[in-house]
């Protein structure tokens, strides 16, 4: 509850400053912007580090072949990367250069995807 509330805040001390940088020089405001943006990220990272391990170990309890969790991360990856990359074009006022990472980003999702859907199907097949 307290990480949460550290993030949060550090989110409104920058939405003030953006805010206020924004009256003067929009250069400067998106840069502090994306600052605070990396702050965050960086804040969460121990956090985002820890679930992967947990997930790790399930999949190695499981059985799970490492390929599928490899992929399955990357997705996550480009998913979390991709509206990253879209909010800040869109911050900066180039929503249609955010909307082009968006698409770029699927299309990427949708091809590391496609091996697991043919494996799964594999799958299924075989059990019928």
């Amino acid at each position: 509850m307290e990480d949460i509330l550290k993030v949060v805040s550090i989110a409104m001390v920058g939405m003030v400053g953006y805010l206020v940088l924004k009256k003067w020089r929009d250069d400067i405001a998106i840069l502090f912007c994306l600052a605070i943006g990396v702050t965050i990220l960086l804040f969460v990272m121990p956090q985002i580090s820890e679930v992967l391990n947990l997930i790790k170990r399930l999949a190695e309890k499981g059985s799970i072949e490492p390929f599928y969790i490899t992929t399955t991360f990357k997705i996550i990856a480009i998913a979390y990367i991709t509206t990253i990359a879209s909010e800040i074009c869109k911050d900066a006022g180039v929503g249609s250069l955010g909307s082009k990472v968006e698409l770029a980003g699927k299309v990427m999702i949708l091809m590391l995807a496609v091996p697991i859907i043919y494996g799964l199907l594999d799958t299924i097949v075989k059990l019928l």
